[in-house]
């Protein structure tokens, strides 16, 4: 919940600074480095609840518990990439977190 709660702040630092060409890779960096760390945490507790399905209904197959594991891990990953990337150019890493935005609203398959 910590992650959760921090979440607005690097996005308002993010929006007020990116119109800075000085203070933009700060921002960028602050904001990749919150969203990497809560998709870590994100990943934990889904891993803990998965384990030996321990916090899952019975129903849930696993196939579908497999599924959403490998889905899941995609996160920190790409996240991950936006801190180096941000050296290159902050604009690209922006960007990424906007197509990481768009994917998690597109429909999973059941």
């Amino acid at each position: 919940m910590l992650c959760i709660a921090f979440i607005p702040f690097p996005t308002a630092v993010l929006a007020e600074y990116m119109k800075d060409p000085d203070q933009r890779l700060p921002a960028t960096l602050a904001f990749g480095g919150t969203w990497t760390v809560s998709a870590i945490f994100y990943n934990a507790l889904w891993f803990y609840a998965a384990r030996e399905r321990r916090l899952l209904y019975p129903w849930v197959t696993d196939r579908r518990i497999r599924e959403r594991s490998r889905r899941y891990l995609g996160g920190p990953i790409m996240y991950g990439a936006t801190i180096p990337l941000a050296f290159i150019s902050p604009w690209i890493s922006i960007a990424i977190f906007a197509g990481l935005a768009l994917l998690y609203l597109l429909p999973q398959a059941e």
